[in-house]
C-alpha cells in the first residue's frame, strides 16, 4: 500500500471525520455567540435552527442543546474509537484533509455551473450560497461554517444514511461498490433534491428558479459523493469553505 492509498483509507475513518469537524463546530458556535452578544446579528444557519427546534420540542433549550450536541460528538467518538481500536491518529493527515477540502471547494462551483448549463442548455447564474447574505465578513463566515456543519450533518450524515437504510431493506441486491450501488445512488439523488428544496423554505428562503434548484441539487450530489468517498469531515469543510469563498467574493 502506497502512502497515498494509506492516507485515503485511514483518513476516511469516522474517527478522523469527528476530530476534523470539531474545530468547525467550535468556530461556528464562538462566532454565533459573539455576534449575538454584540448585537451584530441573531441569524443562524437554517439547518441549525431546525435541529434546535427539534431539541426544543424535546424539552431542551439553547444552552443544554449545545452541551447535548457536544456530548453526542464525544460519545460517538468514544464509541467509534472503541470499535476501531487499530486506528492510529496521524496528526499530519489533518492539514492534508484541509487542503483537500479547499481543492474540492474551489472546483465545486465550476462543476455545478457547467453541469447545470449542460442539463438546462442555458447559462446558469450561481445562486448565493446562503440567504440572506451579509456585507459583514464575520457574519458570512459564521453562516458558512454553520452551513458546512449542520447541512452536512442533516442532509449527508443523517439523510443519506437513512435513505440508504430504507432502500437497502426494499432493494436487497448487494454491491461491493460504495458509490456505484443502487441503494447509494437512490440515497444520493433523493437527498440532493431535498437539500436543494431546503433553500427555498422559510421566511429567508430564496425565490424558486429552476436553474438555481438544479445548481443546488448538483452541488448536493457533488457533496454527497465527497461524503461517501471521503467522509463527513471532508464534505463538511468543503461545503463551509465553498460558501465562505463565494460570499467573500473569492469565486
Amino acid at each position: 500500500m502506497t502512502s497515498l492509498e494509506k492516507y485515503l483509507k485511514d483518513s476516511r475513518n469516522p474517527v478522523y471525520s469527528i476530530l476534523f469537524v470539531i474545530p468547525l463546530f467550535l468556530i461556528y458556535e464562538v462566532l454565533a455567540l459573539t455576534l449575538h452578544t454584540f448585537h451584530i446579528t441573531t441569524l443562524r444557519n437554517g439547518a441549525d435552527v431546525m435541529l434546535r427546534n427539534v431539541a426544543s420540542f424535546a424539552g431542551l433549550d439553547t444552552f443544554p442543546f449545545l452541551i447535548f450536541f457536544i456530548l453526542i460528538i464525544l460519545g460517538v467518538f468514544a464509541g467509534v474509537y472503541k470499535k476501531e481500536k487499530k486506528v492510529q491518529i496521524n496528526l499530519s493527515y489533518f492539514p492534508i484533509m484541509l487542503l483537500e477540502s479547499i481543492l474540492y471547494a474551489i472546483i465545486m462551483g465550476s462543476v455545478a455551473v457547467n453541469l447545470t448549463d449542460l442539463i438546462l442548455t442555458i447559462h446558469a447564474k450561481v445562486p448565493l450560497a446562503i440567504s440572506p447574505a451579509s456585507s459583514e465578513f464575520w457574519v458570512n463566515a459564521m453562516l458558512s461554517f454553520g452551513a458546512g456543519l449542520h447541512e452536512e450533518l442533516v442532509f449527508r450524515l443523517i439523510l443519506i444514511e437513512l435513505l440508504f437504510f430504507i432502500s437497502k431493506n426494499i432493494y436487497k441486491k448487494k454491491s461491493k461498490s460504495i458509490i456505484f450501488n443502487p441503494n447509494a445512488i437512490f440515497a444520493l439523488i433523493v437527498s440532493s433534491l431535498i437539500f436543494s428544496y431546503f433553500h427555498y423554505v422559510g421566511s429567508y428562503g430564496d425565490t424558486f428558479e429552476i436553474s438555481s434548484f438544479v445548481f443546488r441539487a448538483i452541488s448536493g450530489l457533488y457533496l454527497s459523493i465527497i461524503y461517501l468517498g471521503r467522509g463527513f469531515g471532508v464534505s463538511a469543510w468543503t461545503h463551509a469553505l465553498y460558501d465562505l469563498f463565494l460570499l467573500s467574493g473569492l469565486m
